[in-house]
């Protein structure tokens, strides 16, 4: 596609897994196929979270530019913002979204659904582990996923939202129930009138393998502000070189 329409530059987003898959030969064959196709890298691990988006979400973003440089934008919110924006947390995120009676309802049911309840918001089943100092331990230290009823925390970011999950995948609502879609949009920044289709487990899986929106938007101003020169009544300040998480 690349080599077809040959735009001045591109924006690639990927798991940053991508890199180590394979023992390196996929990352070889995508950087090798970039650069023979005339384009010059630029990449970077960012955190979702650091750009406005009310998620933690780590991700590898590649700008290939046929000609110039290009740095990655400084955070626009966290303590590595300019000005130490706050960072966009769920419950600011969330609030206003219209729920039906069906998705207020709280619970999950299941083997496990009970628990949620007592699980602190930002926590999960851990809670109910010897290590953490429960007098009745559930389970054992590190025997389930990170996800594993994992309730958020309404003062911060979601942890990353998964596009596939069981029943016991979180995050779930600090009110113990799931979140509903309209609130997964959110929390993936996506319009309140942006339309996903399918059943709730389809729409999951669509915002979970989909690019948030806002980081998106920042990546494109910084691309247009540094490579074609565009004017926006602001600027976002280029990270210096060695300056946050990189690889």
């Amino acid at each position: 596609m690349l080599e077809k329409i040959s735009p001045a530059g591109f924006l690639f987003e990927n798991v940053y897994g991508i890199m180590g898959a394979q023992g390196g030969k996929a990352w070889k064959e995508i950087s090798e196929s970039f650069s023979n196709a005339g384009y010059q890298l630029f990449y970077r691990i960012v955190d979702a979270a650091d750009y406005g988006v009310p998620q933690h979400r780590e991700r590898l973003l590649i700008v290939g530019l046929k000609e110039g440089k290009f740095k990655f934008p400084r955070p626009t919110h966290g303590p590595d913002s300019p000005d130490g924006a706050p960072f966009y947390n769920a419950e600011t995120a969330v609030t206003g979204v219209e729920l039906t009676p069906d998705e207020r309802k709280t619970g999950i049911g299941g083997k496990y659904g009970a628990l949620l309840d007592n699980i602190p918001p930002g926590l999960n089943y851990s809670f109910y582990t010897e290590k953490m100092g429960h007098p009745t331990p559930i389970f054992a230290w590190r025997s389930k996923f990170s996800d594993f009823l994992y309730k958020a925390d309404p003062n911060t970011p979601v942890r990353t939202i998964k596009a596939q999950g069981g029943a016991y995948t979180g995050p779930f609502h600090w009110e113990n129930r799931p979140f509903a879609c309209s609130e997964y949009k959110r929390l993936q920044t996506f319009p309140d009138d942006y339309e996903i289709s399918g059943t709730k487990q389809t729409a999951v899986k669509q915002i979970g393998n989909s690019v948030p929106p806002q980081l998106a938007r920042i990546m494109s101003i910084a691309i247009r502000q540094q490579v074609f020169k565009t004017k926006f009544p602001f600027k976002l300040s280029p990270l210096e070189e060695g300056g946050g998480v990189d690889i």
